[in-house]
């Protein structure tokens, strides 16, 4: 009876699941017929109750037992059925979160039918055209699982990727099924670790030579989709490495690096390991880099023909490749570029210890470069006859031909210009043009007529403004090969030079020089228009040069016009009284405006407590702070009044944590912000504690127990505690050093007394710094060398993957060679106090990466002229300090730091002795002028404050100068106040140092040499003044207008039959 029962309630529950299937089918809207009948009959029978149970295998077993009902000529009309109804149910769940985290597209083991793809728009394309197994995807072979995910990933991006054709994707489907085939059949694991019998064996497989790029293209997959870089994979794709755009040049088709040349394992994993550090660290560009590689791997190969290992080559094989380099004739600056990449490879080795030394010394194989002027101009029976036949030239190359023959540029910089590289100020025409090679921008005066006809172009070809101009098949910049190789053939077509001129992109820099040249414009000009760092270079773009002598003198003040000093002449026992302290006494206040009042608190230990805090403030603060302090004050009494204190006699009855805690909640009852908006002068805001809640803080603080261990056993140092002189740049205001965000005790133990040595001998700023990068290094080291507790610990691997961090991983801290120099200073420190003899040779030169440099930034007269009309507005001697800062062309530590004795008269020359905070002392002479308005802030401050130390000076504090932030301060608030704006319409600007800058380039405009600048500037050698002398942009168009002019002209009159939008702009013209 009972299981006669049981059988009955099955059967009723089956029929019951049964029913919900058939109404799931339904539900999707499918005409039912005889084909939908056999459906749900086979779904039933084989109990598959949901619809999310239908899959290829089940599909498989459809099939088969269609084939033993129906006749085989109409299976494939019910296996329709059988898709159209799975597709339906996944468009119909895609609709809900729920189905789609269920048929989300990603890597499973289990077998994928293309058709079931769950969006329905990419579905559809393989309805028709495609063979089965090319939709059918088995990942449950017995093969690697990475393999697998590898493959998955290309059969992916090839599905989602909408622009490829049927026919094509088809092709490309094919030849990943092969690939995919012939790795399982090989027992390989990892594309990406591929050797080159491996690949060339399974390239045998492929019929088509055109199908085997698909295995290049699942190989950088490979290496693009690892979370972690796969240093050990075979072939590198720069593109993961996350580069900085400053080290790659755009218009280079270098994609990848290949260590499959390699064949000797050991050699290999060194030669990967030496690549790692020169991408990962030493910030060189990129090019520079994979040119030593090609030759570091040549000479390996050369090794390895001998069955030598790199760590047993001798001087012997590297003489043997120096002679092969004679006889292919390569020249002296190429043959040591080689040499020195092979003695760079070998010091990285001996460095890691794969060898004791180097087997060779670099000095003895290099060769003399001798610097020769190179006569490359292009004859103008050449560039006159392209010119006039340039209409015959494909559009775009004509556009990038006069970039050449107009401005000079690099073709690099040619094939990366933006489309917001054209602008015009006043009645001149610019470009902004990033110079790949010297790694920053530069701003350049162009001839009209180019810049309407790139205004043409930019408009006819839609190009934003930030899409590259000259674009490759791919929408990044225009590869200079192809440019080259389509200049070669226009000109070869074209007939330049009855057919035998052959294009060199770089002639054209010398063409332009020597133009200007020959029309007088000033070496100096030509020097910053192609973008050269020093003369010496823009020699040997031009024909023969004198020497120039310029002597300087006070020209420099009388070319000011009127002299930028003309701008100066329109020449009780509970409560506590501000009154009562001399700092405090303000004009015009009233006694009983300025109070604590200590009558407000509960008890009288609180008020004790509170007046020596108060006292303390009221002592050493401003008026200003004391009356921000007064409103806290206020605040924290009523809270101590109120129910939750009314037990409690003295702030010492809480822990200062669960005070803030109750002060928190009290304020966000009453209403009162617990958080501060603060805005910057440059107008960013952030937000902090509200100042009630820091004011408590500091009220606990003073209260706590005194901290009686020495200062250097203290995590935070209070610099007037130590017992060393600080040598400190008085116009900043430093006060603490914090170790506490070096999180290993041992570290930070080590780190202090390097700390504490370094500030005997170093510069408060420079220990800064150093302790900035101990703290990156200290998080670093926590989350990824958690066991490692001392510097005695850290070895080369551990500081080459932290400075590869810097530059591959974290965007917040790039690897500047301010931050591994500061590192390298630190932990040799250490390694000296502690004897860690590891870390004094941890380091390598090259570990240290170039600096990237800034844009030049100067003002222009016009802007100059706006900035000192309303800083002539402020404060007197702020107002005399920042002109006499400009005149002097200091920096500003040195103009804020001069002596009230710094005016001194030598043979009737008014002199300045300045004291250089960074370097030394100096003197130069000065205008009678700047003398005048010298003499009358020195007797300012002295009728003011009496005898000080400096001319400018705090006012708070007279033995110290104006601190540099607080004169940035009110500049920038003036600038806002003022609405202020540039020469571009945007708010100023400011930096004292642009003043040094603008001071330089009235000295270039002088046309004196560097040595006189650099003296000028207070420089000991020449290799600094490149950061400050440069033609003005105003003066730089004046010199070379006429040679812009002229090239207009030509242009104008070749512009016919260039096609109706550009024949235009002659006829305007």
């Amino acid at each position: 009876m009972q299981q006669a029962e049981h059988i009955t309630e099955s059967e009723v529950d089956i029929e019951k699941k049964k029913q919900e299937l058939y109404s799931e089918i339904d539900a999707l809207g499918i005409k039912s017929d005889s084909r939908i009948n056999k459906l749900k009959k086979f779904l039933a029978d084989r109990k598959i109750w949901h619809l999310e149970e239908m899959d290829y295998p089940l599909r498989n077993s459809y099939e088969q037992y269609l084939r033993g009902q129906i006749r085989s000529q109409i299976v494939s009309f019910y296996l329709k059925i059988y898709d159209t109804v799975k597709q339906q149910h996944i468009y119909q769940q895609m609709q809900t979160l729920n189905g789609k985290r269920i048929y989300e597209w990603k890597y499973q083991n289990k077998i994928y039918f293309l058709k079931y793809y769950p969006e329905k728009e990419i579905a559809e394309t393989f309805e028709t055209s495609y063979k089965t197994n090319l939709l059918v995807w088995d990942f449950t072979q017995n093969c690697s699982e990475v393999l697998k995910k590898q493959i998955f990933y290309t059969l992916s991006r090839i599905i989602a990727n909408t622009s490829m054709s049927k026919a094509y994707r088809n092709v490309r489907l094919k030849s990943l099924k092969l690939l995919y085939d012939s790795c399982v059949q090989l027992n390989i694991t990892d594309i990406g670790l591929l050797e080159m019998e491996q690949v060339e064996t399974i390239l045998k497989n492929f019929p088509e030579t055109s199908q085997r790029s698909i295995l290049g293209e699942c190989r950088r997959d490979a290496f693009m989709q690892q979370e972690q870089i796969q240093w050990e994979a075979n072939v590198w794709y720069l593109e993961r490495l996350h580069l900085g755009k400053h080290r790659i040049d755009e218009s280079k088709s270098l994609i990848s690096i290949s260590f499959m040349e390699v064949k000797e394992i050991q050699n290999r994993e060194i030669l990967q390991a030496y690549m790692k550090y020169e991408l990962g660290i030493t910030g060189q560009a990129v090019s520079t880099i994979v040119r030593r590689f090609v030759c570091i791997r040549n000479f390996i190969e050369l090794l390895e023909q001998e069955k030598i290992l790199a760590i047993h080559a001798t001087v012997a094989e590297v003489k043997k490749y120096a002679d092969g380099l004679r006889e292919r004739g390569i020249q002296a600056k190429g043959f040591n570029e080689r040499i020195f990449g092979i003695g760079h490879f070998y010091k990285f080795m001996e460095v890691k210890q794969y060898i004791t030394r180097m087997p060779f010394r670099i000095e003895y194989f290099q060769q003399k470069e001798v610097i020769v002027h190179h006569d490359r101009s292009v004859e103008e029976t050449v560039y006159m006859e392209i010119l006039k036949k340039l209409y015959l030239f494909p559009e775009r190359l004509r556009c990038m031909f006069l970039h050449l023959w107009c401005l000079g540029l690099r073709a690099s910089e040619v094939c990366t210009l933006k489309g917001n590289a054209y602008y015009q100020q006043g009645e001149d025409y610019w470009i902004q043009v990033y110079q790949v090679k010297m790694k920053n921008y530069k701003r350049i005066p162009i001839p009209q007529a180019l810049y309407q006809i790139m205004k043409v172009y930019l408009k006819k070809h839609e190009i934003q403004p930030e899409e590259f101009i000259f674009k490759n098949s791919r929408g990044g910049a225009c590869l200079y090969g192809t440019f080259r190789t389509q200049m070669i053939e226009a000109c070869r077509e074209n007939k330049i030079a009855n057919g035998e001129y052959l294009f060199q992109s770089h002639d054209y820099r010398h063409t332009v020089a020597t133009m200007f040249y020959d029309s007088h414009v000033s070496l100096q000009s030509i020097r910053d228009y192609l973008g050269h760092t020093y003369e010496e270079m823009t020699r040997q773009y031009i024909d023969y040069m004198p020497q120039r002598i310029a002597k300087a003198n006070d020209e420099f003040f009388e070319m000011q016009g009127s002299s930028l000093a003309s701008w100066l002449k329109k020449e009780e026992k509970d409560i506590i009284y501000f009154s009562d302290f001399p700092n405090l006494q303000e004009t015009g206040t009233r006694k009983d405006n300025g109070k604590f009042d200590l009558t407000l608190l509960p008890t009288q230990e609180l008020k004790e407590e509170f007046r020596g805090y108060i006292m303390y403030r009221c002592k050493n603060g401003t008026f200003r702070a004391l009356i921000q302090d007064r409103t806290a004050y206020n605040h924290i009494a009523k809270f101590l009044n109120s129910r939750i204190n009314r037990r409690i006699k003295s702030l010492g009855d809480r822990n200062p944590e669960k005070w803030i805690s109750l002060l928190k909640g009290w304020m966000l009852e009453q209403g009162i912000t617990i958080v501060k908006e603060k805005k910057s002068v440059y107008g960013t805001v952030s937000y902090g504690e509200a100042v009630t809640i820091l004011y408590f803080r500091n009220v606990l603080k003073f209260l706590g127990p005194e901290d009686l261990r020495d200062e250097i056993e203290k995590d935070v140092w209070e610099l007037k505690n130590l017992d060393i002189k600080i040598r400190s740049n008085p116009i900043y205001n430093v006060k603490t050093l914090d170790f506490r965000k070096i999180y290993q005790p041992d570290i930070r133990e080590e780190c202090k007394k390097a700390v504490y040595m370094n500030l005997q001998y170093e510069a408060i700023g420079t220990v800064q710094g150093e302790l900035t990068i101990m703290r990156i290094f200290s998080e670093y080291l926590q989350k990824e060398y958690s066991k490692i507790k001392s510097c005695s610990e850290i070895d080369r691997e551990v500081l080459e993957e932290f400075l590869i961090h810097l530059s591959t991983k974290d965007t917040s801290h790039s690897a500047n060679s301010s931050y591994v120099i500061s590192l390298r200073r630190q932990l040799e420190t250490i390694g000296k106090i502690y004897s860690y003899e590891r870390l004094e040779h941890l380091f390598i030169n090259t570990d240290i990466p170039p600096e990237v440099n800034a844009e030049f930034r100067v003002y222009s007269d016009d802007e100059m002229k706006r900035l000192n009309a309303e800083i002539t507005q402020m404060d007197v001697q702020i107002a005399r300090c920042l002109l006499i800062h400009q005149m002097l062309g200091t920096r500003i530590s040195d103009t804020l730091t001069l002596r009230p004795d710094c005016l001194t008269r030598e043979n009737g020359q008014d002199m300045i002795e300045i004291y250089q905070v960074k370097t030394k002392r100096y003197k130069k002479p000065i205008s009678k002028e700047l003398a005048k308005l010298l003499q009358s802030s020195i007797e300012y401050t002295q009728e003011k404050f009496g005898d000080t130390e400096y001319i400018f000076v705090n006012e708070k504090e007279p033995d110290r100068p104006m601190q540099y932030m607080a004169i940035k301060t009110k500049v920038m608030s003036m600038i806002q106040e003022k609405q202020l704006k540039d020469d571009h319409g945007e708010l100023f600007g400011f930096g004292t140092h642009m003043f040094r800058h603008y001071y330089g380039v009235k000295l270039t405009e002088m046309h004196l040499d560097d040595w006189t600048i650099a003296r000028l500037l207070g420089h000991k050698r020449l290799n600094n003044v490149q950061h400050y002398r440069k033609m003005s942009n105003q003066r730089m168009a004046d010199e070379t207008r006429e040679v812009r002019q002229r090239m207009s002209d030509i242009i104008y009159m070749s512009l016919a039959r260039w096609g109706e939008e550009y024949e235009q702009i002659r006829q305007d013209d």
